[in-house]
């Protein structure tokens, strides 16, 4: 009866705060498992990149993001022969940034959700590149040029 006479004035705003705060507490802990960052550290200079400004802090470069609205601009660049350096992490699989043949390679999809970056140079002669640096290993493709 204290709470419907009024008696106790000012318990209602200390329930408010009580519930803010444990609301906020336990926003910070769920977040902390998603604020981690695939490791960018050795990684050299690219041209685009999943994660521009990671990748321009620790390669000290002026990489571009690359997201599908990149897509033309990349592909124009390799159709008129240039070699363009990609830096990809976790993000790649979730845009599907990559040809279906490495979106659905396993050692290529466990490594990149455990944190590690690839790094590919995108050519084209008659046939297109994805040459890994990291591995060195090359992917050819059927190449529209």
């Amino acid at each position: 009866m204290q709470f419907l006479s009024g008696e106790r004035r000012g318990f209602g705003i200390f329930q408010f705060f009580l519930f803010c705060s444990i609301y906020l507490g336990l926003i910070v802990i769920d977040y902390q498992g998603y604020a981690e960052f695939a490791d960018w550290r050795k990684v050299q200079k690219v041209d685009y990149s999943t994660n521009k400004y990671v990748a321009n802090y620790y390669s000290g470069g002026d990489a571009k993001y690359f997201r599908h609205h990149r897509l033309l601009e990349i592909d124009q660049r390799v159709k008129n022969g240039e070699h363009v350096l990609l830096g990809l992490d976790y993000y790649a699989l979730i845009y599907g940034l990559m040809p279906e043949r490495l979106l659905k390679d396993k050692q290529i999809q466990k490594d990149l959700l455990n944190g590690k970056v690839y790094v590919f140079e995108v050519y084209a002669d008659s046939v297109l590149y994805w040459k890994d640096l990291l591995n060195k290993k090359t992917y050819v493709f059927m190449s529209s040029k």
